[in-house]
């Protein structure tokens, strides 16, 4: 019993007959005691009179996939060895940790500027007015440009949407891809016309997965249809986003933006970033430009399939996790393992969301791990890093330490302190 929250002793013990009147009668005259501050029966008490009532639980927990892919000539293999893998990465994400995940999926290109010399009808389409940079892109032939993951026909068309051909932009820009996609006046236009909104849902997390294998050559161009930067068909600028890197917008500049994303109540949105992209093998993933690659051409060291060195890739995985594993190569021969590495980043959130809770300092959250153990966790014991009150909209519980959730987890439970 030791394992038990009080409501639950209490229940435990509220038959035998020397113990209730002690109870009850320390209840009456607990004031202050167990953090609460007024007995169950004077007024303004928060104290549930009835340890029968109806437990909150928690909310299903919302995820918005954002994923990014680079639509240039070098791309097929590499969309197609994303999109072979997309079981392992949603079974991955399915994994909530004892709760249920709602998942909504957009993807974009990396083509954003247009660019004059270089405009196949494809390509013309996707840069027009009907099909902005940023703009969510619909199913082949099919007009869907959210996927919902409740939908039966979903995974087949996750993957249909995921390859995205190779005529698209040779100037990859997935940083303003995601600007004009979530930070532009797409992202306050409605789905149903032909924008964005509708995929950011509120108190929703949101996961980033680019796929390129050049280096981001984003700049805000703020309306202009041709950026300083100008990667065309012609040898001499080909190499223009690597020469003229300072002409670009700094990547902090874009990680201040995607790092302060909120949702209309002003809470802050979690992002998690990924990429896979122009890095080495090792475990530094370092962003080297060499000329060791296939036919001659630039490459990153140590990746000989990549197009360039991903020095801007590198620094915004690194901004968002010092760590790195929210960055891989592009030049991996599988990308099952990085899928689900990223899954696993992004399926348990470490708070739960909960409504209709009287007094956060009655409350226990039960965490039943993998093994059947049960982890209660509070306010008191430290398993409960702090408590976001909502006013508009639900109560966020943070956790810590040694309640940590798990993707393993079994169940996540609430009680209360109650007196009955």
């Amino acid at each position: 019993m030791a394992g038990q929250p009080i409501g639950y002793l209490m229940e435990t013990y509220k038959r035998p007959a020397l113990f209730f009147p002690f109870l009850f009668f320390f209840a009456w005259g607990c004031n202050g005691c167990l953090g609460v501050e007024s007995s169950p029966e004077k007024d303004g008490s928060m104290i549930p009179m009835s340890c029968l009532q109806e437990m909150p639980e928690p909310e299903v927990q919302q995820l918005d996939i954002l994923f990014v892919i680079d639509d240039s000539g070098s791309m097929h293999n590499k969309q197609l060895k994303v999109q072979s893998e997309l079981t392992a990465f949603m079974e991955e994400l399915q994994k909530g940790g004892g709760i249920d995940q709602s998942m909504n999926i957009g993807i974009i290109s990396t083509s954003v500027y247009r660019l004059e010399e270089y405009q196949p009808l494809s390509y013309r389409d996707l840069a027009g007015k009907d099909y902005p940079g940023g703009r969510l892109l619909p199913t082949q032939g099919g007009n869907q440009r959210v996927l919902l993951s409740d939908w039966p026909d979903f995974l087949s068309l996750f993957r249909d949407r995921i390859y995205r051909g190779i005529s698209g932009s040779p100037q990859e820009t997935p940083f303003e891809a995601v600007r004009l996609a979530l930070l532009s006046d797409l992202s306050e236009k409605p789905l149903s016309e032909g924008g964005n909104k509708g995929f950011l849902r509120e108190g929703a997390r949101l996961l980033v997965v680019v796929l390129s294998d050049e280096d981001d050559c984003s700049e805000r161009t703020d309306g202009r249809n041709t950026p300083t930067v100008r990667i065309g068909i012609d040898e001499e600028d080909s190499n223009a986003c690597n020469t003229e890197r300072e002409k670009l917008t700094p990547v902090k500049e874009y990680y201040e933006m995607f790092n302060h994303l909120v949702d209309s109540h002003g809470r802050p949105r979690e992002v998690i970033w990924t990429a896979i992209a122009p890095v080495s093998l090792d475990a530094q993933k370092k962003a080297e430009l060499t000329t060791v690659c296939l036919e001659g051409s630039t490459c990153n060291v140590d990746c000989p399939v990549s197009m360039a060195a991903g020095f801007r890739h590198r620094e915004m995985a690194e901004m968002f996790d010092k760590s790195l594993q929210n960055l891989s190569s592009i030049c991996e021969d599988s990308y099952r393992e990085t899928l689900i590495r990223i899954a696993n980043m992004a399926n348990v959130p470490q708070y739960i969301d909960l409504k209709n809770i009287p007094d956060k300092r009655l409350m226990t959250v039960m965490l039943t791990r993998e093994d059947g153990t049960v982890q209660n966790c509070t306010l008191h014991n430290g398993g409960i890093a702090y408590w976001e009150e909502g006013a508009d909209a639900n109560d966020r519980i943070h956790f810590s330490g040694t309640c940590r959730r798990l993707a393993s987890d079994k169940k996540v439970e609430v009680a209360l302190f109650c007196v009955s």
